[in-house]
């Protein structure tokens, strides 16, 4: 794949490209940079709070659900099981140990148990996923494995 015009308004920027290509390298930020590498993976915000350097376009915008009677549990809950029930395989969760990442496993942990689909969950983690949350691991991810 021919590297696309860094001015031109969309591009596709593979993996390759940005970890090798001297030229991105010098557009990106050297922290979103980093966190690809760290990761394997090319970084996409929707939040568009992190600056990568990289002047994107996010497509698939985060819903805006703040009209609605539900409590956080049931919104967890049936975001657990939207994503669950959109395939029948393995569920790779990358848990960092922050508050979020924590959240989002718990919910698919609570669905895929009431299935009785545990062994479909397979949990990423880091040292530093353990650091930031240890209790957490210990109690819930430490014996998974």
């Amino acid at each position: 794949m021919s590297l696309p015009n860094l001015d031109s308004q969309v591009y596709y920027l593979s993996k390759k490209q940005l970890f090798r290509n001297r030229l991105w390298k010098k557009k990106v930020n050297p922290v979103y940079l980093k966190s690809c590498e760290f990761f394997g993976t090319i970084l996409i915000d929707r939040t568009e709070t992190i600056d990568s350097g990289i002047d994107f376009r996010i497509i698939d915008k985060i819903p805006d659900e703040s009209n609605t009677d539900l409590t956080f549990d049931e919104v967890c809950r049936i975001r657990a099981t939207k994503i669950t029930s959109s395939t029948k395989g393995k569920l790779k969760v990358l848990w960092s140990g922050g508050i979020d990442s924590t959240v989002a496993l718990i919910s698919l942990i609570l669905e895929l148990t009431d299935t009785d689909d545990i062994d479909r969950l397979q949990i990423v983690l880091s040292k530093e996923s353990i650091i930031e949350y240890p209790k957490f691991f210990n109690d819930i991810i430490k014996d998974k494995g």
